[in-house]
């Protein structure tokens, strides 16, 4: 459901303090900032950016997801991680001024908040204070990375797929205002996209969890049934 202008504004206010970049600012200076960001809508499949491009923006998810991607040479997609309400993303280049690393892509109808480049650091030249705040961001962004590479090389198919079930149905959870089912709603592709195996793989080891009790399939739907034997697959138990 779109958001209305003003809930819309009210969430981006909120989203925008909660981030690493300006929590640490007085409210002064984050309603300086903020009073710089506009509103944009995407439907689902709409392309946010793609890789490569100029990197004159960084945004905020107040509604809908988002899907983190990089094209291979081979024209394969390798999903690098789904945003949810609450997520920013697009400000590694917005700081270098490079271009964009990876594609965003809207999974449904999303609302956007942006924030331009040249309003960013404006602010910042006026706050360097906040400059500790960018390094904190960075580095979570860079540690989140690093543990999911290390999953590719240490963790068979069954605990990355784990994993990252987990990982999304917890960052799911955090975005939502109220408790949340531990459910997901993703496709079979989408997750051998994101844990380096094939859309078989999937296929096989989700149906193998569903006939011991781990999980209950409906549709696109996934529903966590026992979260702690996921857990212990996760941990490569």
């Amino acid at each position: 459901m779109a958001l209305t202008r003003e809930s819309s504004a009210e969430q981006g206010r909120r989203l925008f303090e909660s981030c690493f970049l300006f929590q640490s600012l007085p409210p002064q200076q984050r309603q300086q900032i903020l009073s710089y960001a506009h509103l944009r809508h995407f439907e689902a499949g709409e392309t946010i950016f793609l890789m490569g491009a100029p990197g004159n923006a960084m945004m905020a998810v107040l509604s809908g997801e988002v899907r983190i991607s990089a094209p291979s040479k081979e024209g394969k997609e390798i999903v690098l991680t789904i945003l949810y309400p609450g997520e920013v993303f697009g400000e590694i280049s917005v700081l270098d001024g490079g271009r964009r690393t990876a594609d965003a892509t809207a999974v449904m109808r999303c609302d956007i908040m942006v924030l331009e480049r040249r309003d960013v650091l404006h602010f910042l030249e006026q706050n360097p204070e906040a400059y500790p705040s960018i390094m904190l961001l960075l580095c979570e962004k860079l540690r989140r990375t690093t543990e999911q590479v290390a999953e590719i090389f240490f963790l068979d198919m069954q605990g990355r797929l784990a994993r990252t079930l987990l990982r999304l149905i917890e960052r799911r959870k955090a975005a939502a205002s109220a408790n949340v089912p531990l459910l997901l709603r993703r496709t079979q592709g989408e997750l051998a996209n994101m844990i380096g195996g094939t859309r078989e793989s999937v296929n096989k080891c989700l149906g193998e969890w569903q006939r011991r009790g781990l999980i209950r399939m409906k549709g696109g739907t996934i529903i966590i049934a026992d979260k702690a034997a996921l857990g212990a697959l996760a941990r490569g138990r």
